[in-house]
């Protein structure tokens, strides 16, 4: 079980387990609608069965820092608090000037990756938050890749899924190319 997360690589891998699974006629839980009811937390009633108790849970995670780069480039006109700042040096400057939680889609402008894996993105930061947070995650998920280490990335899932070489052969998909703004440029923009 994939979790797609935003802004990730995550596009690149889907494609590759769609084309894994459809060259071995293996099956989908996909939605009757649109993403399984997204923003709303994963409901199991939405699909036919639900994972069984051995299944092999994985995801992606992106640097924060080149993620609202790539974040604020690709929702800028969907995101209502990203919409209202003029760049995004000025959104992070003073986010809960333009930050509204009540809004649709306000949630791409805060703690993305957190409200991906179902953690309270509005929750008030603390050290403590942001350790039960990752134990829960590292209790879920058997492997999390990591778009900056997006190759090697590949070869740990290849390995743990006991995959050919040839499955796991990408093309980058849904990639833009953002230039950060120059106080929060970093050594590696990653994928978008």
């Amino acid at each position: 079980m994939f979790l797609k997360t935003h802004k990730t690589a995550s596009s690149t891998v889907l494609n590759m387990l769609y084309r894994f699974g459809e060259l071995r006629e293996l099956r989908f839980a996909l939605p009757m609608g649109y993403l399984l009811g997204y923003p709303h937390l994963f409901n199991a009633h939405q699909v036919e069965k639900v994972m069984p108790e051995d299944t092999f849970y994985f995801s992606i995670l992106r640097n924060p820092l080149t993620l609202v780069v790539s974040s604020f480039a690709y929702f800028k006109d969907m995101c209502p608090a990203f919409r209202k700042a003029d760049s995004l040096g000025d959104f992070a400057n003073d986010p809960s000037s333009f930050y509204d939680p009540g809004l649709c889609n306000s949630h791409f402008a805060r703690n993305l990756l957190w409200f991906d894996f179902g953690l309270d993105h509005n929750g008030n930061f603390s050290e403590e938050l942001a350790r039960s947070g990752e134990a829960l995650i590292r209790k879920t998920f058997k492997l999390i890749l990591l778009t900056e280490y997006f190759d090697r990335s590949m070869v740990l899932l290849r390995h743990a899924l006991c995959w050919p070489l040839d499955a796991v052969v990408s093309f980058t998909l849904n990639a833009g190319h953002y230039e950060a703004p120059r106080s929060t440029r970093v050594g590696h923009s990653g994928r978008s």
